[in-house]
This record gives C-alpha cells, structure tokens and sequence, in this order.
C-alpha cells in the first residue's frame, strides 16, 4: 500500500505535468521581452536545483535525495521517472507565482520549464533525435554513466561550462573499452 502510494508521487504522467504547465502558461502569457528572461531564468535554476539541492541532498540528506532524485539514478531508463513529478514541482511553482504573479517572466519560466521536461524526457528515451535533442543526450548521459558530479545542465551545458562541471570524459562509451559497451544505459551503471 505505501509502496504504491509512492509510486503516485514520484511516477507522474507526462501529460498531467504537460496539461497543469502548458495551461498555466497559456493563461498567463503576454508578449513581452520578459517572456525570455523567464526561459532563460529557468535554465540556472534548473543547474542549481540539480546540482545543490538533489545531488547535495545526497550528503546532508541521503533518504530525502533517494526519495527525489536517487531513484531516477538508479532507474535512467525507467520511462515514469523522467519527468518532476508534480508534488514536487507545484510547490516551487506556486512560491514563483506569489513573487512574479501572472507576469511575462513567470509565463516564460513555465515555458522554459516545460522545454526542461521535454529536454529531459528526451535524454532518456530510445531511438533517434534531431540533432540538439541528441546533444543534450549525449551531455545527460555523462551525467548517469560516467560522473554524478558534472554535467548537471539537463536543457542546456551552459552552466556546466561556466561553473566548470563539464566532465572530463568526452563520451560514456569512451571510458569503456570497445568490449565492455553496455547494451544499453540501464547496462553501464
């Protein structure tokens, strides 16, 4: 029973968290150039939350990053752990919206996070991608087979870049030799 209450709260259906974002965005969406600083906005915060919250979490608070984030670590190619479930996200969401309000930057940050998500899901999933979709996987799959502690940009490396969390490796199958390259992601942890 607990077991499958859990499974409610951290294996979200990708079209609830699609339909309660893409929603609100549309309904608070305004043209303006504030529209952008909220996309980009996004893209930091996204860093930040994966690299000190999730990921610290895992020394100061190992039960709590094992019930937010470890799990997807563990599980990379579980297809109903690659999206924020949304009792995590809500949260953060509301907290924005009682400082931005239903302004162009809190427009552009649900449209941003939405391309996170989409990004995200993307990363993990099988089969051929357009051409950045396949970059970002690339970058995302050091992250889970090759070092926990770099590339924590999921939509983007930019921060990576800039915080110098970029891994040294240039490709997981590049630390493995030829005759050791797993099947498949879930293989190479």
């Amino acid at each position: 029973m607990i077991r499958r209450a859990r499974h409610l709260f951290t294996r979200p259906a990708w079209w609830g968290v699609l339909a309660v974002y893409g929603g609100w965005a549309a309904l608070t969406f305004s043209a303006s150039p504030f529209v952008v600083v909220g996309v980009a906005g996004v893209g930091a915060v996204e860093y930040a939350v994966h690299r000190w919250a999730f990921h610290g979490a895992k020394r100061w608070a190992p039960r709590l990053y094992d019930a937010i984030h470890g799990a997807h670590h563990r599980l990379p190619d579980d297809p109903g752990r690659r999206i924020v479930p949304l009792t995590h996200s809500l949260p953060v969401a509301g907290v924005l919206y009682a400082a931005l309000g239903a302004s162009p930057a809190f427009s552009g940050a649900l449209i941003g996070y939405l391309a996170y998500e989409v990004a995200h899901a993307a990363t993990h999933a099988r089969g051929p991608l357009p051409w950045p979709l396949r970059a970002l996987r690339r970058h995302h799959a050091r992250h889970h087979h090759v070092d926990e502690c770099a590339a924590f940009g999921v939509s983007s490396p930019l921060w990576d870049y800039l915080l110098g969390t970029m891994p040294k490796a240039p490709h997981p199958w590049e630390v493995c030799g030829a005759e050791d390259q797993p099947a498949s992601g879930r293989d190479a942890l």
